[in-house]
């Protein structure tokens, strides 16, 4: 949690600052989706609904200099893994797993 509450006090401070040269710049690129939203993201990726899937990973993190949501859950022994842009909403890693 105090990893979260960094990373948003960085992202008030960015907002603050000249836009940058850098064509990647997220400060500059937009506003990030919510939690919510990358959940349902994957989800109607997987073609699943909330109600049948075990949550057990859902957090914002940075990722080479980028933000993304880690998204993780369960359904009928399979682990479904997601890596979701935070400003785009774009899927950028998936894994279905067989769970043994």
């Amino acid at each position: 949690m105090e990893k979260e509450q960094e990373r948003n006090t960085d992202d008030k401070a960015n907002q603050n600052k000249e836009p940058s040269s850098e064509a990647g710049s997220q400060a500059v690129a937009g506003e990030k989706i919510s939690l919510q939203k990358a959940k349902e993201i994957a989800l109607v990726h997987a073609g699943l609904s909330a109600d049948q899937v075990s949550f057990y990973k859902a957090e914002l993190d940075r990722d080479d200099g980028r933000y993304v949501y880690e998204i993780e859950f369960i359904y009928d022994n399979f682990d479904y893994e997601y890596e979701i842009d935070a400003v785009s909403g774009k899927i950028t890693d998936s894994e279905k797993e067989k769970i043994d």
